[in-house]
């Protein structure tokens, strides 16, 4: 174990130190999370998995107790959804059409939820071909590249969670 102080002291030492405040949020973060004690500083077992992981804090901890909980394939869905460009499309002259498709595709009050049975139904399109797909995205007001984009950044996710 190495000892290098307090992350404000260890990080001060740096060559482009952040600021002081940058510093305190980030930790006062990863406390409020779990990822670390608030007596020593030092990582819980939540936060030596997310050290482990190249995305944010938040991202992380969703992605993990996805697995834990048996969830991944989902919770690496929305995760997907949620940094990347969403899928909905609306056109200005069919505005209205357009929210009224994404209300049949709603389940409840979730945004995310909307987006992963958005995603599922052009999943499940996809399977029955190019022409199925094309239609089920005209009718539901969704953008295929977003879709496609989603798919590709989840899957990433997914192997990263797997190593």
């Amino acid at each position: 174990k190495c000892d290098y102080g307090s992350p404000e002291d260890f990080l001060m030492r740096a060559l482009d130190a952040p600021q002081p405040q940058s510093v305190s949020n980030a930790v006062s973060l990863l406390r409020k999370i779990g990822a670390c004690h608030s007596t020593d500083h030092a990582l819980t077992p939540l936060g030596h998995h997310l050290a482990g992981l190249p995305v944010n804090v938040k991202i992380g901890k969703m992605l993990i107790y996805g697995a834990i909980l048996g969830c991944l394939d989902p919770i690496a869905t929305i995760v997907a959804a949620i940094t990347e460009k969403s899928p909905f499309s609306t056109p200005m002259h069919r505005k209205e059409e357009a929210n009224l498709a994404k209300s049949a595709l709603a389940l409840g009050s979730s945004d995310h939820l909307t987006i992963y049975n958005a995603y599922q139904g052009w999943k499940k399109s996809r399977m029955e071909g190019t022409r199925t797909e094309m239609s089920f995205c005209r009718n539901n007001f969704l953008n295929r590249t977003a879709l496609i984009t989603i798919e590709d950044v989840k899957q990433d996710l997914m192997r990263m969670m797997e190593q």
